[in-house]
């Protein structure tokens, strides 16, 4: 038996290892908010040409497998009802901004709440960025600022001038 034969069976179970790792991501957040399950991608290792056969196709030793990624299921998961008048969600493809430390970041999670100065802040405390409405316009060419809604506060309500379809 050739070292190569040992090495093959090592990286089945190396590769093994990697699926587990993954699966036991899987299984540990899968009820955590806006969370993207994983696969493990593998590929087959292979030597070279060693030369033909009497067929005339060329032999090609394996050497086993490697782990070529991990791939995220990026695909829409289930929008459910949560009673807070905060949260929300997205249904299809996009992001929420949110401001960090080092500038603006991206989640799916719309786990929101308001914080005690008014601004409308993630679950991990990071300020949710928007298109702030001025006299119930919305101006989306402007930059994304920090939604802030202040308690108590009031906006007069208008009637609509448009009929529907």
């Amino acid at each position: 038996m050739q070292l190569t034969a040992f090495y093959t069976a090592l990286t089945g179970l190396n590769n093994n290892s990697m699926a587990i790792n993954t699966i036991g991501d899987n299984l540990a957040n899968m009820n955590t908010t806006a969370f993207k399950s994983s696969k493990a991608i593998f590929a087959e290792l292979l030597a070279g040409v060693s030369g033909t056969s009497s067929t005339g196709n060329p032999i090609s030793y394996g050497l086993g497998s490697t782990l070529s990624g991990i791939s995220r299921n990026c695909a829409q998961g289930t929008i459910n009802y949560t009673g807070s008048s905060t949260d929300a969600a997205i249904n299809g493809n996009g992001y929420f901004v949110v401001s960090t430390a080092g500038g603006m970041g991206f989640t799916r999670s719309g786990q929101f709440e308001f914080d005690g100065n008014g601004n409308l802040i993630s679950s991990d405390g990071f300020k949710v960025m928007g298109y702030m409405a001025v006299n119930g316009e919305i101006d989306s060419t402007g930059a994304v600022t920090a939604i802030e809604i202040n308690k108590g506060q009031l906006i007069p309500a208008s009637a609509t001038t448009t009929p529907r379809p």
